[in-house]
């Protein structure tokens, strides 16, 4: 039997009752027994069905558990460590130091497995497509001579994205779009054109390790803020880091972050926004909100600024088709408000111009309508993915483990319990023959030592399954 892509934003009722529980579960609302499936469907007017494929639901996420004749109940651990703590302490980091080196390396080993990768394109292998596009689009003149580089990029590949943007009611020209070679490359032009001062950059923290990888290139000075489960503190301890220090920029990753996995709301968002205003500092949004796969899809940075009309505020927006569509593909975009033409000139001045067979690729590939058939495909492997990691990976929360619920993204964040270093279970799961990602390579502080991350998209196959039940053993060896 062959399974067929689903349109995920459109929830079923379930799937909104699990949310719904979800939530509550980590405000602390609902504890020990959850009402009768009886009770509950009365209560909340749905059928006994939709309740129990729910609690079904809720059961293979690790949120709770049955016993015959008593009924469900929530995992008591899963509520004592739904919500880990990053601290509070802003730190000021003088950068220059090597960035863990042997997670990388890892990945280029052919005879361990890459649980620490995070390419979320990885899950599908959309090879087949890209070739045939690549055919079609063969016959255009990518070596002709043209006097007017489009440093930008070909107009086509930008109109094909501001129609693809309009489609989801966000209004761009493509006057406010700059190809790149990727989201590395679209960090470091933004990072170079909005930071001339040479001024500390804000993170939050835990923060992407590309986000390190680009910064610690230019050897910039770093102020990370560490995530708060309430935002309005979080906003508290970015306004003080920024009356101590006065940074130019922010760089954020408010969908589905790298590596904890928030989702900021919409409110939260705004919020951002105008205090970046206010404060005339440069946001630089790191955009995965197409990789939603069990919500709808999150606005980003860049259409509440442009919906909302935010006046001065400087923002670029990043995103690449290594996420989407195939970690070989080295194409990407930036969207820049109220900084074009600064953006525009540092590459012009500092970077390469964009391969235009890539462009055109991907060009076909918007127009055809075929990338949105991809996503859905991508996203609904991912919500199957996540769902299977996930059952394997509940017998850890015995063990008062904590792991991550996303809603989207590729990858799941894990803390072990108190006083437990995830460096010792690095080298165990290497000397296995397994990678994950340690905590301290997402601070540049070398922070959450009792953390670690691990991906679910990669394809699932018996060696993806073996090497996650491998890793369950390991973590339950070494915390005992």
């Amino acid at each position: 039997m062959t399974n067929k892509p689903v349109q995920i934003n459109a929830k079923f009722k379930y799937q909104k009752l699990v949310d719904e529980i979800v939530v509550a579960i980590e405000s602390g609302l609902l504890t020990g027994k959850l009402p009768s499936v009886r009770k509950a469907s009365k209560d909340r007017s749905v059928s006994i069905s939709t309740i129990s494929q729910a609690y079904a639901e809720l059961e293979r996420l690790g949120w709770i558990f049955s016993e015959s004749k008593r009924g469900y109940f929530i995992h008591q651990t899963r509520n004592e460590n739904s919500k880990p703590q990053y601290g509070h302490d802003i730190t000021s980091i003088s950068n220059g130091r090597s960035l863990a080196e042997s997670v990388q390396y890892s990945l280029n080993d052919p005879n361990v497995f890459p649980l620490s990768s995070t390419a979320p394109s990885s899950v599908l292998d959309n090879e087949k497509v890209l070739n045939r596009l690549s055919k079609k689009t063969s016959n255009n003149r990518v070596f002709q001579k043209n006097l007017e580089e489009p440093i930008a990029g070909l107009p086509e590949y930008r109109q094909a994205l501001s129609r693809y943007w309009l489609s989801q009611s966000l209004l761009l020209t493509q006057d406010q779009i700059i190809a790149t070679h990727g989201r590395n490359e679209g960090l470091l032009t933004a990072l170079l054109a909005m930071n001339k001062s040479g001024k500390a950059v804000a993170v939050e923290s835990p923060t992407s390790f590309y986000f390190q990888a680009v910064i610690s290139q230019l050897n910039f000075d770093v102020i990370e803020i560490p995530q708060q489960h309430n935002y309005q503190d979080e906003l508290m301890l970015l306004e003080l880091a920024y009356s101590t220090h006065k940074f130019d920029c922010l760089v954020v990753n408010p969908s589905f972050n790298d590596p904890t996995g928030r989702l900021l709301s919409k409110g939260d968002k705004l919020d951002l926004l105008h205090w970046a205003s206010r404060n005339q500092v440069t946001i630089i949004e790191y955009d995965r909100s197409e990789l939603y796969f069990s919500c709808d899809k999150p606005s980003s940075l860049v259409n509440l600024a442009i919906n909302h009309s935010i006046d001065n505020l400087r923002l670029i927006s990043i995103g690449d088709f290594f996420d989407t569509l195939s970690p070989t593909l080295k194409l990407g975009y930036m969207v820049c408000l109220n900084c074009f033409q600064e953006c525009l000139l540092t590459r012009q001045t500092t970077l390469e111009p964009v391969n235009l067979h890539m462009q055109h690729i991907i060009t076909e590939c918007l127009e055809s309508g075929q990338y949105s058939k991809l996503l859905r495909n991508l996203r609904h492997q991912l919500r199957i993915n996540y769902i299977k990691a996930n059952t394997i990976f509940s017998e850890l929360l015995e063990l008062g483990t904590y792991i991550s619920q996303p809603n989207g993204g590729p990858c799941l964040w894990f803390q072990l319990p108190k006083g437990v270093s995830s460096h010792g279970l690095w080298e165990m799961a290497i000397n296995a023959q397994l990678s994950i990602a340690p905590g301290t390579v997402f601070s540049f502080s070398n922070n959450f030592e009792d953390f670690f991350r691990v991906t679910f998209a990669l394809p699932w196959d018996d060696s993806m399954e073996s090497a996650l039940i491998k890793l369950t053993k390991l973590t339950k060896d070494f915390v005992k």
